[in-house]
């Protein structure tokens, strides 16, 4: 998996982060046994990238939950009215 860049983050759906975030997580996990063994030497340099492209996009389903919430309470307010 490449870096991901916020821009390309952007431009994905809910559905798919969620899918993205899960494969990240589960590749960061294998990386880690395999560093816990010492045997890790072509991919030690993947931890760290892995790590922040999964808080890029947890950082956007951030975002996407507040845009939702915010959009309710405006529907409401407008109700109100």
């Amino acid at each position: 998996m490449t870096r991901m860049r916020m821009s390309a983050i952007r431009g994905h759906s809910k559905r798919d982060l969620q899918d993205k975030i899960r494969e990240s997580r589960s590749e960061l996990a294998k990386l880690r046994v395999v560093a816990a063994k010492a045997t890790l030497k072509k991919d030690s340099g993947r931890l760290r990238p892995l790590r922040r492209d999964i808080a890029r996009m947890e950082t956007r389903m951030s975002e996407i939950a507040l845009e939702e919430y915010l959009e309710k309470i405006s529907k409401a307010a407008a109700g109100d009215e």
